[in-house]
């Protein structure tokens, strides 16, 4: 995957701006790039289950069953952006709510 200095200045370039040496940069542009980068590649990432950008895990059970309506708990990644995929062993039912999946199973 190209460095987002790289991706930065293809941007600039388009834009007819100065590349940058680094992220960091004092420039306006650089000041820009520091400020809006990664939430512009994160809501891109969010977009679409880009094939380089999946990650596969297993979830840990949560000790506590959650408070209603479902038998067990599962707490997402810190760094998951979009969901793509929940797999299980039936049918049962689960839901993605407010960062955990809770289910049946």
């Amino acid at each position: 995957m190209a460095a987002a200095i790289d991706i930065i200045n293809a941007a600039l370039a388009k834009l007819g701006e100065q590349a940058l040496l680094a992220v960091s940069d004092p420039s306006p542009p650089g000041r820009l790039a520091n400020r809006t980068y990664n939430d512009i590649r994160d809501a891109l990432l969010r977009e679409y289950p880009w094939n380089f950008a999946i990650k596969r895990t297993g979830l840990a059970a949560a000790a506590a069953a959650p408070a209603w309506g479902y038998g067990r708990a599962f707490q997402l990644p810190a760094d998951l952006l979009r969901l793509v995929q929940v797999e299980n062993d039936g049918d049962e039912e689960w839901r993605n709510e407010d960062g955990t999946i809770v289910t049946d199973m």
